[in-house]
């Protein structure tokens, strides 16, 4: 797998986007959604991923 920032890395098929409770604030970064949005629409598959809660 291949990690690379938002500036390049140009013929994505796939893209993950991990998720959790320190990417909250980006919820509501739209400057960030709308750049995240034209960065992935190339991908034929777009997918996200959350940890679970820790087990108590």
């Amino acid at each position: 797998m291949t990690t690379e920032d938002m500036d390049g890395s140009a013929g994505r098929n796939i893209v993950l986007i991990p998720g959790g409770m320190e990417t909250r604030s980006l919820v509501d970064d739209h400057a960030f959604l709308t750049r995240l949005s034209e960065w992935a629409a190339p991908a034929s598959i777009i997918s996200s991923v959350c940890p679970a809660p820790p087990q108590r």
